[in-house]
């Protein structure tokens, strides 16, 4: 699930939790963010129909992920049922990266976090980086994507003279 919410543009937990099949269609994803109302609409990736395949055939109710127990739950109980869940996920989720030797915080949200960084590192500009997330406050991406990373900042300066016609020359 953390994958699949990578490649389904940084997609929250509990928005993962109550996907249906109605939210799918052709090769797209479609739902209304939770936290700010905003509609996102975006072409599925090959991982993502995999995930969605091996899911749906687990799942018990319309839910196409096999963790809210009942359809009929209030917005508060998924709440509920989202933060107990997370409870669980993200310990192993520090569990994982132990046992593979990466030293680093991580949990669900740090997919959302991951998928704005990497756009960033790949020239994405970033008022489109914050429409993909749902954001409707330009500040919010600012956040995300504050500050470089120190290799990056070198990179951008090393290319720079490396393609500068005046360092070319002296």
């Amino acid at each position: 699930m953390y994958i699949f919410s990578f490649y389904c543009i940084g997609m929250n937990f509990i928005e993962v939790l109550k996907l249906t099949n109605v939210n799918t269609y052709d090769d797209r994803l479609s739902y209304l963010r939770a936290k700010t109302g905003v509609h996102l609409d975006f072409k599925l990736r090959n991982h993502s129909f995999e995930i969605l395949k091996k899911y749906n055939k687990s799942s018990l109710n319309s839910y196409i992920f096999p963790l809210l127990l009942n359809e009929n739950m209030t917005i508060s109980q998924i709440k509920n049922r989202s933060h107990k869940l997370l409870g669980q996920i993200n310990p192993a989720l520090k569990e994982m990266m132990a046992v593979v030797k990466i030293n680093k915080n991580i949990t669900f949200y740090t997919a959302r976090h991951t998928f704005a960084t990497f756009l960033k590192f790949e020239n994405t500009p970033i008022d489109a980086i914050s429409e993909m997330l749902g954001h409707t406050d330009f500040r919010t991406i600012q956040a995300y994507l504050n500050k470089l990373p120190n290799k990056k900042l070198d990179k951008i300066i090393d290319d720079v003279f490396e393609n500068s016609k005046f360092f070319k020359n002296s």
